[in-house]
């Protein structure tokens, strides 16, 4: 993969929802809070099969990212989550 592929254009039809994790407050995250896989409260469900956001971050920025068997990160943009933000 020579670059990040977004979500939306390998998987058009997908849908967000919000799913609170239920793990660890500080699961996949080092003493100062960065990691590369840290868990939201988002999945988005490909299929029948739903998949946890995770969000990978060392500085003030992280990137969301699900991963999928054939496509190990794809990023999930802002705008992929908004329809499930309104809701909240």
């Amino acid at each position: 993969m020579a670059r990040g592929e977004y979500l939306a254009e390998v998987f058009p039809a997908f849908k967000a929802e919000l799913r609170p994790f239920k793990g660890h407050p500080w699961a996949g995250r080092d003493q100062q809070g960065y990691g590369r896989k840290i868990p939201t409260n988002y999945a988005i469900r490909l299929g029948s099969r739903w998949y946890r956001v995770y969000v990978c971050c060392f500085s003030n920025a992280g990137t969301a990212y699900i991963n999928v068997k054939d496509h190990p990160f794809l990023v999930v943009l802002d705008g992929d989550l908004s329809s499930v933000r309104d809701c909240e």
